[in-house]
């Protein structure tokens, strides 16, 4: 299983390197081919019902679109085609969800990696040739390929057929400027995830699993910290998939811009998990009417949406409870981002959005309903400061000033990607002086070992 981050990019580097020597006509086969080992590597297991998907999914869309060359709609097919490939996602991934609900138990049914973002590949490309965005795809060898593309394949993003589907048949080589921008943001990634993610996971997992053992600063503390590290952990897979993207000479429009400057809830997620948040947009909140019909209407339309959000995520409660609750803090908070907007109410509209969203955090990250709300309260309730707390809350596991001395250092990386951020949001971008620094990051302070990314879980 090569989940690792650093095993990961060995494996995209070396099909980078082999890629580059190829002939134009053999590299989308290999392509194909890598994707299937990297799969393969990842959970053989599943790499037939990755197969059966593409499969399913292909054939699906020439039924459609050969409805729709005869004067018929084709939507007997869409829906069954978008009913076959949730009803997989269904039989795999909420399995648990019903489980919690009706105290039934169900063993043996595995997870199988990125099923929710080649899922969502699959329905979108139906939608399209549905809609007529996009023509059906007549090359097998291309639709496997974006359905599979492996960069893409465990955490995304959720690539369109429309923006990648062409670039698979011409199969360009990069420019220099693509493979530049592709090298800075493979940097920027493993910045984000292995000196910054991995080394806030120890002390947020350490907090998380027993709350109750631990002050209520710790745990304020470790919801911050989660928030960073989710973020880093899950941009940084991002960027690294996309600069390996570019490197492969493909263009891929960017997963995260800067979430944590939002100044409201809405600005959050056209920030956060862009083609995440799109893809709800497009095929969800715009088809039940988006924000063209009444407010009682448009505020179901809402709350659907980030239901489909939570459920995505997974099959627990605590899920579903986020999705609803940032589905509400879109219904109800104010509109604070426009630029014309006073200062003063930027400023109060990007404090209430951070502390919303680290609020939600917790339970994103808690095992369960009933360990988040019992993490909130006891965060809340018993919330005290003393000499003692203070210690405790940063020396969880050695009273050493080795614990100090590594969340001092935690911090000054921390420092060092708000202040790249906060020069971008401002668009003052130093790519080659950032690119250094993040370099010398990695090699004295990045983490090794086993380093799985979060979002692979979903």
């Amino acid at each position: 299983m090569i989940l690792s981050t650093y095993s990961i990019l060995a494996f995209s580097v070396s099909c980078v390197l082999v890629y580059a020597i190829l002939p134009l006509k053999s590299r989308r086969w290999f392509l194909l081919l890598a994707s299937a080992v990297f799969y393969g590597l990842c959970d053989v297991r599943f790499l037939g019902l990755l197969a059966l998907e593409i499969l399913f999914s292909w054939f699906v869309g020439k039924k459609i679109s050969a409805k729709k060359s005869c004067g018929q709609s084709g939507k007997r097919e869409l829906c069954i085609g978008i009913l076959g490939i949730v009803l997989i996602l269904f039989a795999f991934k909420y399995y648990g969800f019903f489980a919690e609900v009706f105290q039934i138990s169900l063993k043996g049914i595995i997870l199988p990696l990125g099923i929710s973002y080649y899922s969502f590949k699959a329905i979108s490309y139906l939608a399209d040739v549905f809609t007529g965005k996009i023509q059906e795809e007549k090359s097998l060898a291309n639709y496997s390929l974006y359905v599979s593309f492996f960069p893409h394949l465990l955490s995304g993003p959720i690539a369109r057929a429309t923006e990648m589907l062409p670039q698979f048949k011409t199969m360009e080589r990069p420019s220099p400027a693509l493979v530049e921008q592709g090298i800075f943001l493979i940097l920027s990634g493993l910045f984000k995830k292995v000196v910054i993610a991995d080394r806030l996971n120890i002390y947020v997992n350490t907090i998380f699993e027993n709350p109750s053992l631990y002050p209520s600063l710790a745990c304020i503390l470790a919801a911050l910290l989660f928030t960073v590290q989710l973020y880093c952990d899950f941009a940084g897979y991002s960027e690294i998939a996309i600069g390996t993207t570019n490197l492969f000479g493909f263009r891929c429009s960017p997963n995260f811009m800067r979430p944590y400057f939002s100044h409201d809830i809405r600005e959050f997620w056209r920030r956060w998990h862009i083609s995440l948040s799109s893809w709800l947009r497009d095929y969800i909140y715009i088809p039940l009417g988006g924000s063209r019909v009444s407010a009682v209407k448009h505020m179901r339309n809402v709350l659907c949406t980030f239901v489909a959000c939570g459920i995505w995520h997974g099959s627990a409660l605590h899920y579903l409870f986020w999705g609803v609750y940032h589905g509400i803090l879109n219904v109800v908070t104010p509109r604070t981002a426009w630029p014309e907007a006073p200062k003063v109410k930027r400023l109060l509209g990007w404090a209430f959005t951070l502390f919303a969203v680290v609020v939600g955090w917790i339970f994103f990250k808690a095992q369960s309903m009933g360990v988040a709300v019992g993490y909130f309260v006891h965060s809340v309730k018993d919330f005290a400061i003393s000499g003692d707390i203070v210690s405790s809350t940063l020396f969880p596991f050695t009273f050493s000033n080795a614990c100090l001395a590594y969340f001092l250092v935690t911090l000054l990386m921390i420092s060092i990607l708000f202040v790249q951020e906060f020069l971008e949001e401002k668009d003052k971008r130093y790519p080659f002086v950032f690119a250094t620094v993040q370099m010398f990051c990695i090699i004295l302070f990045g983490f090794v070992g086993e380093s799985p990314f979060l979002y692979a879980n979903f």
